[in-house]
């Protein structure tokens, strides 16, 4: 998804927890397929840090046109046995992250 977008002359914000994956992806995408894309690193399971990041990759791009929200994450465990620390881990990260991102994005 992420190389369709740049071949076609999108400019990416990637975003993830990890900056030296993100950077490493950058960086081969754009050895790939070119481009002007940049990383920002944010724990979407924390709230300040999700509202930060619209208007970071707004001040780094100029705008966005696309939102992909393309993270999620699982706690393998039964429901049954899931604690509730976990629950909120995955609606933080899986819903409250992307309503957040496309509400600051609209």
């Amino acid at each position: 998804m992420f190389s369709a977008l740049a071949r076609q002359g999108a400019r990416l914000a990637l975003s993830g927890l990890n900056g030296q994956k993100l950077r490493a992806f950058r960086e081969q995408l754009q050895d790939e397929v070119g481009g002007d894309h940049v990383e920002i690193t944010c724990d979407l399971s924390n709230t300040t840090q999700v509202e930060e990041l619209v208007p970071a990759t707004m001040d780094t791009l100029g705008g966005i046109d696309i939102l992909v929200n393309n993270a999620g994450i699982t706690r393998d465990n039964l429901a049954m046995r899931m604690k509730d620390e976990e629950w909120d881990d995955v609606i933080r990260v899986d819903l409250e992250a992307a309503f957040r991102l496309m509400r600051a994005a609209a």
